[in-house]
């Protein structure tokens, strides 16, 4: 059986003004019962991706 280790480093500064900023972006829909709708931008296109109420709650704590 293979098994991989995860690792985690530290975050960067950026990193972490990054995480700040979007914690407090997502707090105020923390913890409801529905998924929010989210625009990600990509190279050519911006698109809505629909995480469910649970993602949310991750996206805040990662």
């Amino acid at each position: 059986m293979n098994t991989l280790a995860h690792r985690q480093l530290p975050p960067t500064p950026r990193d972490a003004v990054i995480a700040r900023s979007t914690y407090e972006a997502l707090s105020p829909y923390g913890g409801m019962d529905r998924p929010l709708k989210l625009p990600v931008r990509g190279c050519k296109e911006e698109r809505p991706i629909d995480p469910p109420a649970g993602a949310v709650d991750l996206l805040m704590h990662v």
